[in-house]
């Protein structure tokens, strides 16, 4: 592992350092530091991920990490980089945003541990409201306005653009915000020994504002801070924002599949910076990656690369599979319905996500096609559903159709859907199997799928995965098989009495199992499996 100075300077995270000494500092293990989010959202952004990944660096060399979330400053507004004062937001809201932001934070160390294959030292994550709740507007300047003169808050950058501009301006409240940021810094150094702030540039003035308050307070103590750049693309725009609009790191917001397009769709010119700034990858690898896509950039093999590896930081492991595997049905790469053949129910539930759904439960009689076509929206009218069919604009199943009075039947289900297209990127499923339905006909509940990942870790999911596969190949020759595959997939996880319900794991087994058959193989896989578990824990007991 390089030196972290050396590290960030070579990836480009590095822009401003109060001094030296601090990289000295934080390549010896242990050494505390935070990175503030203020909840003007419920989720983070792109934009914050790059500084996530500055701390990523940080704790990879033993440092540990204190996230806060500023509902103190999230009240004022940062005036940073508008220029026009923030509208308030309300407390239920920043409460609301405080939590998520909470919950998103602790995912993205879960997900970033795995890929790294290191144990990162995080602190539980600070609100600093605690540090103001019973302090007054009094007891405000005396501990923080006194330290900090007013000809140095003139000169901080954010305050010096709405001032020398006679078309702007800056009220009191968002003209104090540096002195909240800078107590914060305070605070976690006097109560933590928290000697390092990181933050993005537009945060200098701020951080700054935060070492002189401890210098002055602690007579002479030091504190740093660094920050990175803001990252544009090779067209100067702002790369985590899309259209003009930011890009979440909450998957209700923005999906997976939105994040890897955007990430599968960077210029070459951006291929390697990308890399460095958002991977792990050593640069050796790095410099792998690159040279096998300018031997051939149509591949974007580069590009394909980075988008997998953040939306497996961002979200998940399988949300990267799962975005390959949605890429590859839209984008006719492969056997479209070799692929849709083996989805999981999740799968498809992203894949309707993206594209759109239309429910035709299995008990209900296929309607005509072409009324078909006007309710899923690929045609207006019955009129212009036929002109389509004519000028041979409409697929089923990946197959031309010519036929205007064809009806959909069971032979053109596959995995419970039909996929339809118009034209070449006009897509939309037909669902002969209502999951939710299913879901609450047996008490299955759709989310254990990732919590199960979350306790099993990725080598042991990838286990589990691989036999479910089996299993289902063997699903409506024999239930016993079935039976016997999950009892195998019990073995190879071996969980730990406790970590997870037997009830549940088994459920969610044969739910998997029964996607690719008839739903009625579920309930006997199911009552077969459960009983052949509770009967190797009596053998084991006996043992």
């Amino acid at each position: 592992m390089l030196p972290l100075k050396q590290e960030l300077e070579s990836r480009g995270l590095l822009k401003q350092y109060t001094d030296e000494k601090l990289f000295d500092l934080y390549d010896q293990w242990g050494q505390k530091f935070y990175f503030g989010m203020d909840p003007t959202a419920d989720s983070l952004h792109l934009g914050n991920f790059v500084n996530f990944m500055n701390a990523v660096h940080l704790m990879r060399r033993w440092n540990i990490c204190i996230p806060l979330v500023g509902w103190a400053t999230g009240m004022i507004g940062d005036p940073g980089g508008k220029d026009a004062e923030r509208s308030f937001l309300d407390e239920d809201t920043l409460a609301h945003n405080v939590t998520s932001i909470q919950k998103q934070i602790n995912t993205l160390i879960t997900n970033i541990q795995l890929a790294v294959s290191d144990k990162l030292q995080v602190a539980e994550v600070v609100n600093n409201k605690d540090f103001y709740d019973n302090m007054g507007f009094i007891d405000f300047l005396r501990e923080a306005g006194k330290y900090i003169t007013v000809n140095s808050m003139l000169t901080k950058e954010t305050v010096k653009k709405r001032i020398e501009d006679p078309d702007k301006s800056i009220s009191y409240t968002e003209f104090s915000y540096m002195l909240i940021q800078g107590y914060d810094f305070y605070k976690l150094y006097a109560d933590q020994w928290v000697k390092l702030q990181i933050a993005g540039s537009d945060q200098w003035g701020n951080v700054t504002t935060g070492t002189e308050i401890i210098r002055k307070k602690t007579d002479g103590g030091e504190a740093y801070a660094f920050t990175c750049p803001l990252v544009l693309d090779s067209n100067g725009k702002k790369f985590w924002k899309s259209e003009g609009n930011a890009i979440w790191l909450d998957s209700t917001k923005n999906s997976p599949y939105f994040v890897y397009q955007y990430f599968l769709n960077v210029a070459d010119a951006d291929v390697e910076r990308f890399l460095k700034l958002f991977t792990f990858y050593d640069f050796d690898t790095i410099d792998q990656i690159v040279a096998t896509h300018t031997t051939d950039p149509a591949t974007r093999h580069g590009q394909n690369m980075l988008a997998e590896y953040v939306v497996k930081l961002i979200f998940w492991p399988d949300a990267a599979r799962q975005a390959q595997m949605i890429t590859n049905i839209l984008f006719g790469r492969g056997d479209v319905m070799e692929t849709i053949r083996w989805l999981s129910i999740e799968d498809i539930n992203a894949l309707q996500r993206e594209i759109g759904v239309v429910i035709k439960g299995k008990k209900r009689d296929w309607m005509n096609f072409l009324e078909l076509l006007v309710e899923s929206n690929l045609a207006s009218s019955n009129g212009e559903a036929k002109k389509l069919i004519q000028w041979g604009g409409i697929y089923v199943n990946e197959q031309k159709i010519d036929d205007m009075s064809m009806k959909l039947s069971s032979s053109n289900v596959v995995n419970n859907i039909t996929l339809l297209r118009k034209g070449k990127k006009w897509y939309k499923i037909v669902n002969a199997f209502d999951s939710h339905k299913y879901l609450n006909d047996y008490d299955i509940e759709i989310w254990s799928a990732r919590e199960l990942q979350e306790l099993l870790w990725y080598d042991k999911w990838e286990k589990f995965l691989k036999v479910i596969s089996k299993a289902k190949i063997s699903c409506n020759d024999s239930n016993m098989e079935v039976s016997d595959h999950f009892l195998s997939t019990r073995r190879i996880i071996d969980i730990d009495q406790g970590e997870i319900d037997d009830f549940m794991l088994t459920k969610y087994a044969c739910y998997l199992i029964a996607q690719n058959g008839d739903p009625r193989n579920f309930q006997i896989a199911f009552a077969q499996s459960y009983f052949a578990t509770q009967m190797r824990k009596l053998e084991l007991l006996v043992e």
